[in-house]
C-alpha cells in the first residue's frame, strides 16, 4: 500500500518529537517539512542511494527509512541538539543502509555454467593442436 506525503509528514514530525499521539502537524511544521522533502530527495538520487518519483505514492519499503532520513535532515530547524541529534543522525545512517539494501537489485544467486575448452570442437583434454 502506497503512503502520501501527508502521512510522511506525521511520520517525521512523530521521529522529531515535536507531535504527540493523536495530535496533527501544525500549519508552520508542515511548511518547513514539506520545503526539504524534494530538495533530499533530489541529494539521495544524486548520491545514488534511492529516489521517489512521487512523494504522493510513496512505497512502503522507502517510507520509514525515508522518515528518518527527514527527521536528521530537519532536527536543525526544530531545535533538536545535543544526544536527541545524534540520535537522529545515527538512525539516518541506519535508514541510509536500508534504502540502500531496498533499491539494490536481487542477485540470481546462480551459479555460472562454464564450458569445458575443447569440448565444443569435438576434441577432448589430450589434443594437443600440432
Amino acid at each position: 500500500m502506497a503512503r502520501t506525503q501527508a502521512e510522511l509528514v506525521v511520520a517525521i514530525a512523530e521521529n522529531l518529537g515535536v507531535l504527540a499521539a493523536g495530535q496533527s502537524v501544525s500549519a508552520e511544521d508542515n511548511v518547513v517539512i514539506v520545503r526539504r522533502l524534494q530538495p533530499k530527495n533530489e541529494e539521495l538520487n544524486a548520491r545514488a542511494i534511492c529516489y521517489i518519483p512521487d512523494l504522493d505514492d510513496i512505497e512502503d519499503a522507502f517510507f520509514l527509512p525515508f522518515a528518518a532520513v527527514m527527521a536528521a535532515e530537519l532536527a536543525g530547524a526544530f531545535g533538536i541538539i545535543g544526544g536527541q541529534k545524534q540520535a537522529l543522525d545515527a538512525a539516518a545512517v541506519s535508514a541510509e543502509r536500508a534504502l540502500r539494501d531496498v533499491v539494490r537489485p536481487r542477485g540470481t544467486r546462480q551459479m555460472l555454467a562454464v564450458e569445458q575448452v575443447g569440448a565444443r570442437y569435438g576434441y577432448g583434454y589430450g589434443w594437443r593442436g600440432w
